[in-house]
């Protein structure tokens, strides 16, 4: 048996340099994010040169996340704040050049409605448009319910905190470069949406993946951690 594919030809090409002295970053995670990929990111490691390559990308809009915050645990330097980009990838390879200044860092105490500390409390850092730098959360608040952020970018930004049973919250930040900033943050329950989806003849239909919206379109489902 013979079966012929034409891989895409589009590609991205990542150049992380650190912004004090324009040398490259080496060992750092890129991640990119297409949006017909339902969120499933692509890993590459920046190399010696501080380039991070992506092959047979097809053409469209990609979210890129840059950093030691974009993939907790899998090593960068947490001294440099992370980024996130969006470009758009055609027929060729699109390169793209990004300096990261000293991280910043975050530290939440979370808490539910009657004040008691809450563990297991995801924290994902988003960017003005609701973007997360990471997918993943692989660390959750302690039983003081305490979490923290290393390698965030400096400026303004949004923290979004989930829980399983408690809930959810979403605040604005403004981080400085280098810096620690703490905040202490109670969750609200919220609403439980419940979705059934039917086929032609109106019977249940098995199988069917769904995602979560909000109004700025960002798909907020999409985002998971270790505690769900």
């Amino acid at each position: 048996n013979r079966f012929d594919h034409e891989l895409p030809s589009g590609g991205l090409e990542v150049r992380v340099l650190r912004e004090s002295d324009g040398s490259p970053v080496i060992g750092n995670p890129v991640i990119a994010t297409s949006d017909d990929s339902l969120g499933n990111p692509i890993l590459a490691m920046t190399d010696g040169d501080g380039i991070a390559k992506f092959r047979f990308l097809s053409p469209g809009p990609y979210q890129v996340s840059i950093g030691s915050a974009a993939m907790p645990g899998l090593g960068g330097d947490t001294t440099l704040g992370g980024r996130i980009l969006t470009a758009q990838v055609g027929n060729q390879r699109e390169k793209l050049e990004v300096r990261l200044a000293e991280a910043a860092v975050f530290r939440v105490r979370a808490l539910d409605l009657d004040g008691r500390a809450l563990p297991g409390v995801s924290m994902f850092f988003l960017d003005s448009n609701g973007l997360p730098l990471s997918m993943i959360s692989s660390q959750a608040t302690n039983s003081k319910g305490v979490a923290e952020l290393n390698g965030l970018p400096a400026g303004p930004g949004r923290i979004l905190l989930k829980h399983p049973t408690a809930g959810q919250k979403e605040f604005t930040i403004n981080l400085s470069s280098g810096e620690l900033s703490k905040q202490e943050v109670r969750l609200d329950p919220g609403v439980v949406v419940w979705l059934k989806v039917i086929d032609a003849s109106g019977g249940p239909a098995a199988g069917v993946f769904a995602t979560l919206k909000d109004d700025r379109g960002v798909r907020i489902s999409m985002l998971f951690s270790m505690q769900d």
